[in-house]
């Protein structure tokens, strides 16, 4: 299924997100600002 990367400075809708679309089937790569966000989308290539 498709990989999903997702940003926010908030680290429990980070949480709150990657648990509702872990549960949906998705692969979800977390990231907490911008810089992390920019080395995990270069490292990982998310679909979304």
């Amino acid at each position: 299924m498709a990989r999903i990367l997702v940003v926010d400075d908030e680290k429990t809708i980070v949480k709150g997100l990657k648990f509702s679309l872990e549960k949906e089937g998705y692969e979800v790569l977390a990231a907490y600002d911008g810089a992390e966000a920019l080395s995990l989308f270069k490292k990982e290539n998310p679909d979304l």
